[in-house]
C-alpha cells in the first residue's frame, strides 16, 4: 500500500515481510541551464507539498478525481528530483505523462529487464531527470501542457496524462531473508577479525543530512531540462527476485503554483531559488559514487527528445559558477577504511 505521510509517499508490503518498506519524496531544487554542459547534482531545497486529492474532489474535474493519488503545486519552469528511501529493495517505475523515465517507453504495469525500465530504492538514492545517455540525465522540469514542451507530448503527440506516476514491487521474502542471512554470517566474520586484530566497531552511516538530499488547477506535466550527471544503477538481483504478485502505484498530479491556494486554501509555495540565490547561500554539489554500481545506458528514445531551451530556441548563459573543490563526492560503500600511500 502507499500512504502520504509528511510530504512523501511511504510505500509498505506488510504482507510480504515486516521489513518491506521505503519511501518517495519529491524535491525543490535549482533548475540547470540548457547550455550544453553536463553539471553535478544540485542540491534539495526543501520537499514539495502534497496532499489528498480525495480531499479537494468536489473542486476538481471528474478526470483528475477518477486517477486518485496526490496533487502537488510546482511552478512553471520549476526544477526537480525524486528522492528513494529505504533498506529492503523495492523496484519503482517513474513516468511522466505514462512515459518512463528510465526506457522512454509507454506506461505498463509489469515490470521489465529488456531494458530494465525500474530502479531499486535501496541502490538509488534519487533520479534527478530522464535517463538520456549513461551516466547522464536530463532534468526533471515542470512545463504546462499543451504546448507541445513535455516528454509526453513529444513522444506520443498527445496531452493527455500529464503528472508523474508511481508503480512499485518489493523483493520477494525468501530472497530478503536468504540475503540477510549472508549479510549476517559477513557481519560476523568482520567482527571475528576486528575482535583478532584489535579493531573497534564502528558505526557506519548511510544517512545524509536533509539539506544534502537524501530527502481546478491547470495540469502540469514534465519536460527535459539541462543535462546532469547521475548514473541509473543496474538491477543485480535479477528478475526472479522481485514479488511480483504485491504491487501498489500512485498517480501525482501536478498543477500550477499560482492555482494552489485558490484551490486548497494554504499558502503559495515560494517562488523557485535562483542560481544567484543558490551561490549567495553557498549551497554545494554533489557527485554521488557507488561502489560496484553499474549504470545502465541511456534510452534512445528519451535521447532524441528535444531539451526545453531547443524547443524554446532561448540561449541560456551558464550563470551557475562553480569549482570542481565546491563538489562533495557522497560515497556509499561497505564501511571499511582505505589504506593509503604513506
Amino acid at each position: 500500500m502507499i500512504e502520504l505521510h509528511h510530504n512523501q509517499l511511504v510505500i509498505s508490503f506488510p504482507e510480504v515481510h515486516p521489513d518491506a518498506f521505503g519511501s518517495v519524496s519529491f524535491h525543490r531544487t535549482l533548475r540547470m541551464p540548457d547550455d550544453g554542459r553536463i553539471y553535478p547534482l544540485p542540491a534539495g531545497l526543501g520537499k514539495f507539498q502534497l496532499i489528498h486529492i480525495d480531499n479537494l474532489a468536489k473542486r476538481l474535474p471528474a478526470d483528475m478525481v477518477k486517477k486518485g493519488g496526490v496533487l502537488m503545486p510546482i511552478y512553471n519552469a520549476e526544477a526537480m528530483w525524486i528522492g528513494f528511501s529505504g533498506d529492503y529493495p523495492i523496484a519503482i517505475k517513474i513516468a511522466t505523462g505514462k512515459i518512463n523515465a528510465i526506457t522512454g517507453k509507454s506506461w505498463k504495469n509489469e515490470l521489465s529487464h529488456h531494458p530494465q525500465d525500474f530502479i531499486d530504492i535501496s541502490r538509488q538514492p534519487w533520479l534527478d531527470g530522464f535517463n538520456t545517455e549513461k551516466g547522464i540525465v536530463r532534468q526533471f522540469t515542470a512545463v504546462p501542457m499543451g504546448q507541445g514542451y513535455t516528454v509526453e507530448e513529444q513522444i506520443t503527440g498527445e496531452a493527455e496524462i500529464g503528472g508523474i506516476q508511481v508503480i512499485a514491487w518489493p523483493m520477494k521474502a525468501s530472497v530478503y531473508v536468504a540475503m540477510q542471512e549472508i549479510r549476517r554470517k559477513r557481519e560476523e566474520r568482520e567482527a571475528k577479525r576486528r575482535r583478532r586484530h584489535g579493531v573497534s566497531q564502528e558505526p557506519v552511516f548511510y544517512d545524509l543530512p536533509a539539506f544534502l538530499r537524501k530527502e481546478s488547477g491547470r495540469t502540469m506535466g514534465v519536460g527535459a531540462g539541462g543535462r546532469i550527471t547521475q548514473k541509473i544503477a543496474e538491477d543485480v538481483y535479477g528478475a526472479d527476485a522481485w514479488d511480483t504478485k504485491y504491487s501498489s502505484r500512485c498517480f501525482i498530479h501536478m498543477i500550477n503554483a499560482p492555482d494552489w491556494r485558490l484551490l486548497t486554501g494554504l499558502p503559495m509555495p515560494r517562488p523557485p531559488i535562483t542560481s544567484r540565490e543558490y551561490k549567495k547561500m553557498g549551497l554545494p554539489w554533489f557527485k554521488y559514487y557507488g561502489e560496484n554500481t553499474y549504470g545502465l545506458p541511456g534510452a534512445s528514445i528519451l535521447n532524441r527528445i528535444k531539451s526545453l531551451g531547443f524547443l524554446s530556441d532561448r540561449k541560456e548563459k551558464n550563470t551557475h559558477y562553480f569549482n570542481e573543490h565546491e563538489v562533495i563526492t557522497i560515497c556509499r560503500n561497505n564501511g571499511n577504511v582505505r589504506d593509503g600511500d604513506f
